[in-house]
């Protein structure tokens, strides 16, 4: 139809008042379907917050009274001033400041006066226009002032190249600040620390990694521990098995009995050893005793010593990795910092404490 009136108009000119009417009439009920649409969304908002159906057509009827009840809902607080782009009364985009609390309340940033346009909180992030009924959307609508500061640093540290998954993106999602911003460098020493804790999370790893391999099940059911050999001559036995031509001694015996040596010798007890440092514990310099006398012992003493040993170096590990993150986000000189974690370790769902 609104292209109707123009061919009309141009096919006769005697017929143009007649598609200026049809024109008129097309604008027309497009304004009234715009603003029936606007009253339905409000209708639609009242039935939501309680009021039937009759109340809410009355009250959309009825721009003073629906005014009148949005007034009542507002919330009341102490004005959270933020810069926002609105329009003034011409169109023209300005900036502005703007009371989130009180959105209806803002000031155009220029020195012009305090307008307060007839907008209404409606208490869940809407805007209700009283004078054109029409429903605008706040700037981060249901988000509380410090779910809106988590988003915006989230924003900014992304922005910057951070993944979520980074400690220093974490740091500053949660405090503002990025690690170490409010400290001085890391100095040679906090790095030699850091170098040092690092290597000993790496030692204790090595450690846990070799020592577990002993003692856990293969495919047939026996660990490498169950299959080596034990006594007194368990060295001499898996050297002869290895170079017995007659095959008279078990060849699988030994072999399982120099691996288990290897592992043990010139693998995790080195790694304990630098893990411990130059001054263990009563119970660390034990273990590492144990552990070199370990060929001799019986499968089921060996496996006990194994799992002290592993619980052990799990305690050093834990140590040295919260170490290496305290002095990377300077925590580790401060009151509570450095402390080595106490408490049982559980092994096999058995709860193993550290006797010195």
């Amino acid at each position: 139809m609104r292209n109707l009136a123009p061919a009309i108009a141009m096919i006769d000119p005697r017929n143009q008042q007649l598609g200026m009417a049809l024109l008129a009439a097309n604008q027309g009920r497009q304004k009234q379907a715009a603003a029936q649409q606007q009253a339905n969304q409000t209708v639609k908002y009242l039935q939501g917050q309680g009021l039937s159906a009759d109340e809410a057509q009355m009250m959309v009827s009825n721009p003073d009274m629906l005014k009148s009840w949005f007034g009542e809902r507002q919330k009341a607080g102490k004005p959270d001033w933020k810069f926002q782009s609105l329009r003034d009364e011409q169109g023209n985009e300005r900036s502005a400041i703007v009371d989130m609390n009180n959105p209806s309340s803002f000031r155009y940033v220029g020195g012009a006066a305090p307008h307060k346009p007839n907008l209404i909180n409606s208490g869940d992030g809407q805007l209700y226009n009283a004078d054109n009924g029409t429903w605008i959307s706040a700037p981060n609508a249901g988000q509380s002032k410090i779910e809106q500061d988590i988003t915006a640093r989230k924003a900014a540290a992304s922005g910057q190249g951070m993944k979520p998954e980074d400690p220093a993106y974490q740091s500053y999602v949660l405090t503002g600040k990025m690690p170490r911003e409010d400290q001085a460098p890391l100095t040679a020493t906090d790095k030699k620390a850091i170098l040092e804790a690092d290597e000993g999370v790496a030692g204790a790893e090595n450690s846990i990694t070799a020592l577990r391999s002993i003692i856990t099940p293969g495919q047939d059911g026996k660990s490498l521990n169950d299959k080596a050999g034990y006594g007194w001559g368990a060295g001499a036995q898996s050297f002869i098995a290895r170079n017995d031509p007659t095959g008279l001694f078990d060849d699988e015996k030994g072999q399982a009995t120099t691996e288990l040596d290897n592992i043990v010798q010139t693998n995790a007890l080195q790694s304990l050893k630098s893990i411990f440092g130059g001054n263990p514990t009563e119970g660390e310099r034990a273990i590492l005793l144990d552990i070199q006398g370990s060929s001799s012992k019986s499968p089921e003493e060996r496996k006990n010593i194994f799992e002290r040993a592993i619980t052990m170096a799990e305690r050093r590990l834990a140590f040295n990795r919260q170490r290496a993150g305290e002095l990377r986000g300077g925590t580790f000189y401060k009151q509570g910092g450095g402390q080595q974690p106490t408490g049982p370790v559980k092994i096999g769902g058995y709860s193993i404490e550290e006797v010195q």
